[in-house]
């Protein structure tokens, strides 16, 4: 099941769809277990909390890095779901470096 996610201002910037984060036109950028996301090369990013990517000030640690699928295609773009601030910075930008 494909779940957006989404920046502080409610923007969708990307999805999660199965054990990986792919940016909103498809390219994988991220890997999952449970709730805790990792950038492709394992390092540990921060917690998948109410569909957006935050830094709760944990220390997970590293996974092993994973080879990733392919382009998947855009899921679509949802309209705005309105800002929001959850008391944790967003950090799904440290996915795209």
């Amino acid at each position: 099941m494909t779940k957006f996610v989404y920046d502080k201002n409610g923007d969708a910037v990307g999805f999660k769809l199965g054990p990986y984060i792919f940016d909103i036109k498809g390219d994988p950028i991220g890997q999952t277990l449970d709730t805790h996301i990792f950038d492709l090369s394992g390092e540990y990013v921060g917690e998948f909390y109410k569909d957006m990517i935050v830094d709760m000030n944990m220390n997970i640690g590293n996974v092993s890095a994973q080879k990733p699928p392919g382009n998947v295609g855009s899921s679509g773009n949802p309209s705005n779901r309105g800002a929001v601030g959850y008391g944790y910075p967003n950090v799904f930008y440290k996915l795209l470096r």
